[in-house]
């Protein structure tokens, strides 16, 4: 797993696949990445589900719990109806942790997350102290909005909203720049590429300098 800062996008990306491991989160403020994890098998972005491997079983649990910014998260899951949409992967646990470090100031900023998939990471920003807006496709807003209403207190109804975006579409819809891109594990398939580029480069315009970012190969 690494994580990439590019000024203010932020994307952990999963290069291993076992729940098992340790999370690397960089401590303090620097221009190194974390060091991407050793591991024997090769890195896989897609793996076939199957609810008896061992690795896998726990996208078939119906809810996880974590604890973040003091608060109890309880997120839900639904593989069998939405896939790898409704679970939480192991990048966004890692990312976080990250943003709990402080290392990215979040309070009172704009913030979007890309793909947010069981909104686990733009809950985190919200609480936090951003200003977030949470997107996914349409046809995970349902599962999305429920996750992310359960686990944010009445107080912050006013702190984020939960909308549609996607890649490919219309972006004349955010006629709005952000301080803060997040993404977790959302850039798996190849082809997506070039639609999220155009996405980043739309929502906050002028990045230019990479700040950190490796990953290890096997």
């Amino acid at each position: 797993m690494f994580l990439i800062q590019i000024v203010n996008i932020i994307f952990c990306i999963t290069c291993g696949y076992s729940e098992n491991h340790h999370h690397c989160v960089q401590t303090k403020s620097t221009d190194e990445s974390c060091d991407a994890l050793k591991t024997t098998e090769p890195s896989m972005a897609l793996v076939p589900y199957n609810p008896n491997n061992d690795v896998l079983a726990v996208f078939n649990k119906p809810e996880r719990v974590f604890r973040f910014v003091e608060k109890e998260l309880k997120i839900p899951q639904d593989w069998n109806n939405l896939g790898v949409a409704a679970v939480v992967w192991d990048a966004a646990i890692v990312l976080c942790e990250y943003l709990e470090t402080g290392n990215v100031v979040l309070e009172h900023k704009k913030v979007i997350e890309l793909g947010a998939g069981s909104g686990l990471v733009g809950i985190v920003a919200t609480l936090l102290g951003a200003q977030t807006i949470i997107t996914d496709q349409e046809k995970a807003l349902p599962y999305l909005t429920k996750a992310v209403r359960n686990n944010l207190p009445d107080n912050f109804k006013d702190k984020y909203k939960v909308q549609a975006l996607d890649w490919r579409g219309d972006l004349e819809t955010y006629t709005e720049t952000f301080d803060v891109i997040l993404g977790a594990d959302i850039i798996y398939i190849e082809d997506t590429f070039p639609d999220l580029l155009r996405t980043i480069i739309h929502l906050n315009v002028g990045l230019r300098r990479l700040l950190c970012g490796s990953m290890k190969e096997n």
